[in-house]
Order: structure tokens, then C-alpha cells, then sequence
């Protein structure tokens, strides 16, 4: 078979190649027809697509053009757009140290393509972080709204927003008199 990609600039042909192969059926990574995962492979690049950033992607079906018995032609077209850069990380209600140690520990980085993929994983790593420092309460108050991200005109930009709300250190301390 071979394997066409149109439209595709932020991944080269290679490095979508190498994706297909490693996420392929046993008849697709040996080069045969598989018309099941050549569909699901829409779905599987467009993911690999939002985390480089590109959060307007799409990636058409695959078009699937036969060349007699033995040979056959898969297209995907794809629409990139713009991508997504991550300018800011924004975190209320905890220190300079414990906004540092959060943004160490995040997939998405400042400067670095927005992973909208990755996004609930960074959440609940925020909220496990201001845990351990003994908020056992603590929830992202913005967790289900617009202003968690906030993007430039062009999309090509974000802001990401944590709004915490931290309930008091608790502390467990108990007496036993036996």
C-alpha cells in the first residue's frame, strides 16, 4: 500500500509514518489493507495533531483508491491550521515555591505548544500537588469554565487560568490514653 498525506506541515511525513506504524494492526504494519484501522488512524492523528498545539485540526477519513488486486492508495487529508502556543501559566492562591513546583511537574509548558490532550492530567496534578502540601480540600473553582483557558484573537496564543480554592491546612493529631 501506499499512504498519502495532504496538508500536513507541522508533522512531516515521516513522523506521521512512524505514528501510523506504531499504533498499526498486524495487516497494516505489514503493509496490507486494513480498512478498520486506516479509519482509525483519523482519530489517532488528529490526537497526535492537538498535542502539538494544533486545536483546530482536522483529519478527513481516509480516501482509499484501488490499484488493481494488489495495490492500493490511502490519502488522509489533513487541515492543520494554526497552532496553539501556551504564553502563561496562571495559578491563584498558593506561593511563588508551590506555582514553580506545579509548573515543573505539568506536561504543558510556557512556551511550548498548548497539549489540549494532556490538560485534565495537568488539572489533576495541580490539585494533587496542593494537596500534599495538606489542602486536602482544594478544587480549581474554574475547573468547568471558559476562563481556565483564555485565548488570543488569532488562536494562536493561551493563557492558562487556575482559579484554586484552598480550604484550611488540616492536620490529624490524636491522644490515646491507655
Amino acid at each position: 500500500i501506499q499512504i498519502n498525506f495532504k496538508g500536513a506541515l507541522g508533522l512531516s511525513k515521516d513522523e506521521i509514518e512512524k505514528i501510523y506504524y506504531e499504533n498499526a494492526s498486524v495487516l497494516a504494519s505489514n503493509n496490507y489493507l486494513d480498512l478498520k484501522y486506516a479509519q482509525d488512524f483519523s482519530s489517532i492523528l488528529k490526537e497526535e495533531y492537538l498535542k502539538k498545539g494544533f486545536v483546530f485540526v482536522e483529519v478527513d477519513m481516509p480516501e482509499v483508491k484501488n490499484q488493481g488486486e494488489k495495490e492500493a492508495i490511502i490519502e488522509y487529508k489533513i487541515r492543520e491550521r494554526q497552532q496553539c502556543v501556551l504564553e502563561s501559566i496562571n495559578i491563584t492562591s498558593v506561593s511563588n515555591e508551590t506555582k514553580e513546583k506545579i509548573k515543573a511537574e505539568m506536561v504543558n509548558k510556557e512556551g511550548q505548544p498548548l497539549n489540549v490532550v494532556k490538560m485534565q492530567l495537568d488539572f489533576k496534578k495541580i490539585v494533587s500537588i496542593v494537596q500534599e502540601e495538606g489542602y486536602y480540600f482544594a478544587v480549581i473553582k474554574n475547573l468547568n469554565k471558559k476562563s481556565i483557558i483564555s485565548y488570543s484573537d488569532s488562536f494562536t496564543a493561551a493563557n492558562l487560568n487556575v482559579d484554586l480554592f484552598l480550604d484550611k491546612i488540616s492536620s490529624c493529631s490524636s491522644s490515646h490514653n491507655f
